[in-house]
């Protein structure tokens, strides 16, 4: 079970039934429409196994360090998980534990899934290109299909505003739920 921090409050918003980043678009369009207006937006996904102290280590680095968007570690769903859901522009691949970061490290990245991540939402709010989140495929004359997940759609706006992605900090190491596997 995930634990909230103390002497907070929070609500839950749910998307059902719509197309990932259609899902994603509409409850930050409902965050930022609230009043008052909270301080965060926290993306949480449906199959992810956090640890229980998980949203505290987003918010507590988000408190050290100013960071607008914290994220925790996850991985592609495989079996067992090895490899990184994140990235660096211009790093050809996944960037590796032990290679590119040591876990436990606070790294920042141009990108990383959205499936637990805390999002200030002043700095949500400075993202203007619409849609927020998008997931693409279009043919590109001259350079071919392109194809682009609603994070990394979105983290692509993030960083014409803000100069750079999100931090991540890998002591929040999330698994996966899988029906036929269970968690990996």
């Amino acid at each position: 079970t995930l634990a909230n921090p103390m002497a907070s409050c929070h609500a839950r918003i749910c998307a059902i039934g719509y197309e990932v980043g259609e899902a994603r678009s509409r409850l930050a369009r409902a965050v930022l429409d609230m009043q008052p207006r909270p301080k965060y937006l926290f993306f949480y996904g449906d199959d992810n196994i956090p640890p229980p102290n998980g949203l505290r280590l987003l918010l507590e680095t988000q408190q050290q360090t100013g960071a607008p968007a914290v994220a925790g570690l996850y991985y592609q769903k495989d079996a067992p998980p090895q490899v990184p859901l994140l990235w660096r522009n211009g790093h050809a691949g996944p960037l590796i534990p032990g290679k590119h970061f040591n876990l436990g490290d606070v790294i920042e990245v141009d990108g990383t899934g959205l499936d637990f991540v805390l999002i200030d939402v002043e700095a949500l709010e400075k993202v203007q290109r619409r849609p927020l989140f998008r997931t693409t495929m279009e043919w590109i004359e001259g350079h071919g299909l392109k194809m682009q997940t609603e994070d990394a759609y979105f983290w692509d706006g993030w960083r014409e505003v803000h100069g750079k992605g999100p931090l991540v900090d890998t002591r929040c190491r999330v698994g996966h739920f899988n029906e036929r596997r269970g968690a990996i």
